[in-house]
């Protein structure tokens, strides 16, 4: 299991402009993101997810603007930001995972866990606050999207 943190772009995350296709990202503004938004493509974090075992990269995008505070973003809210995934098909790329999600966390505690592959690409583990409770997701791709498998409420 590899852990991923998401406070700085440290770790497996990385500038767009480093970690993406340029298609990519475009792909991304076209589908989620307002005709604004072109001039910030470059400044997201993505994180590129490779095992041997998949035939495509699966790339999770933050579209939360480093430069600006988390209140002065426009695809962030009371949730946390819109993190997106995507995979390289034939015809472009295709989204496979569209989640709001907040960084706060206790510290410590992974964000994102990468695990097995199944079905070509790898589960996801992710984590977020609910209340006085740890909310543990896991998600796994099915052919199609990611979808939640296992939900777990922890105390923390």
């Amino acid at each position: 299991v590899y852990q991923v943190w998401p406070r700085s772009i440290g770790q497996n995350w990385q500038p767009a402009g480093i970690a993406a296709p340029p298609e990519l990202m475009e792909q991304a503004a076209r589908d989620h993101l307002d005709s604004n938004f072109d001039e910030h493509l470059e400044q997201l974090a993505v994180m590129k997810i490779l095992h041997r075992e998949q035939a495509t990269p699966l790339y999770l995008i933050n579209t939360r603007i480093p430069s600006r505070s988390i209140y002065d973003n426009p695809h962030c809210g009371t949730l946390g930001c819109l993190h997106l995934g995507y995979i390289q098909t034939d015809s472009g790329y295709q989204n496979v995972l569209s989640m709001y999600l907040g960084s706060h966390l206790p510290p410590g505690t992974p964000f994102i866990e990468v695990g097995e592959v199944r079905d070509g690409m790898p589960e996801l583990t992710i984590r977020q606050l609910d209340g006085a409770e740890l909310m543990r997701v896991r998600l796994a791709f099915n052919s199609e999207l990611y979808e939640p498998v296992e939900t777990q409420f922890l105390p923390f």
